[in-house]
Parts: C-alpha cells; sequence; structure tokens
C-alpha cells in the first residue's frame, strides 16, 4: 500500500526506525531503515552546512520500503563538505522530511591538528586527529612563554573560549604519542 499524505516529523520519526551516520575513509556513510507496513514514493538525500540551505546530493527512485518487513538503505557522500558540519536530512516521498543528522569532518593533509578560526575574535576551534581516543595534553601560552592552560583529554574537538585573554598572539603545544604539534593563535 503506497500511502500519499503530507507529512511531519513525528509522523517520519514513527516510520524511519533509524536514522544515522558515521565517517569513514574521508566519506559520510549514512544509514536508514524504513518501518515495515510503510512505502513511500523514492526518497532523496540531502545535505547541509549551514541547517537552512540543502542541496540534493542523491536519490533512489521508485518505491521505498516494504508492506510487510522492515527495509535497509544506505547512501554513502562521497564528498562532504570539510572540516565543517555536514547536516543530512531524507525525502521520504510525500511523507516530507526527516529529521536532521549532523557529522563533522575533518580533512588532516599535512598536519593531525586543524584550529580555525585562526585569527578568532573570540573563540577558537581545535581539532585533533585523534580517533582513537588517545591521551593528548595540550598547552596554550603567552608570548613570555608562561603557561596558560593545561588540558588532559582524550577528545577530538576543544573549543577555546578567548575569555580573559588579551588580544594577541598565543602558542599551542599539543602531545600524543609521543608526537609534538605546535603553533600559534591569533586572538584580535
Amino acid at each position: 500500500m503506497l500511502l500519499a499524505c503530507s507529512g511531519t516529523y513525528a509522523q517520519l520519526d514513527s516510520i524511519l526506525i533509524e536514522f544515522t551516520g558515521i565517517v569513514s575513509n574521508n566519506h559520510i556513510k549514512l544509514d536508514w531503515t524504513l518501518k515495515g507496513g510503510y512505502q513511500c514514493d523514492g526518497t532523496i538525500i540531502q545535505r547541509s552546512t549551514d541547517g537552512i540551505s540543502f542541496e540534493n546530493i542523491g536519490e533512489i527512485i521508485g518505491i521505498c520500503g516494504s508492506s510487510n518487513k522492515d527495509e535497509y538503505y544506505s547512501y554513502t557522500d562521497e564528498e562532504p563538505v570539510s572540516n565543517l558540519v555536514n547536516q543530512y536530512r531524507l525525502i521520504l516521498g510525500n511523507y516530507g522530511e526527516s529529521r536532521i543528522i549532523t557529522k563533522s569532518f575533518y580533512l588532516f593533509e599535512n598536519s593531525s591538528v586543524l584550529i580555525f578560526p585562526n585569527p578568532s575574535k573570540d573563540v577558537v576551534n581545535i581539532v585533533i586527529d585523534n580517533p582513537s581516543r588517545k591521551n593528548c595534553l595540550f598547552n596554550l601560552y603567552d608570548g613570555f612563554g608562561n603557561e596558560l592552560l593545561f588540558i588532559d583529554q582524550r577528545e577530538e574537538l576543544y573549543i577555546l573560549n578567548k575569555g580573559g585573554l588579551k588580544a594577541g598572539v598565543y602558542f599551542y603545544r599539543i602531545v600524543i604519542d609521543d608526537k609534538i604539534n605546535s603553533g600559534r593563535i591569533l586572538f584580535q
């Protein structure tokens, strides 16, 4: 039975058993399962980096779902937008738009650390290539070599707030497995 009705998020939450994404090998793989008993006329996969403007990046043509069993689907975004949050949603035929899922995708080219924006007026994102969540030491120093901040964590993303720091150049050092990365952060 193919249903034709206008959709809402609540309705789609009861139709979509799951909608997830995973970053793997410079791609983002999306997986979803349509609950048995529901069918739709095609599926459009959309991506956004601002949560407002979505573009179509893929499509499943024809009838989706099954009248009697759950149906699993997968789509791989071969070209996610690097160093930004990628937001995805599905348009399930006549049911409408799914909820949005977000996946951060960072592309480390010549370094295992990304710092942006740099310079910054108030907040700096520090992304460390640390998928296995190894122990990571982060130090921030002023221009005289005085340690201003020490963080010992296993996270991949640090958000550094300017807080009480004055405008100027600061130096960081990141140590993971005896590998040292260092550089400058400029607060305006």
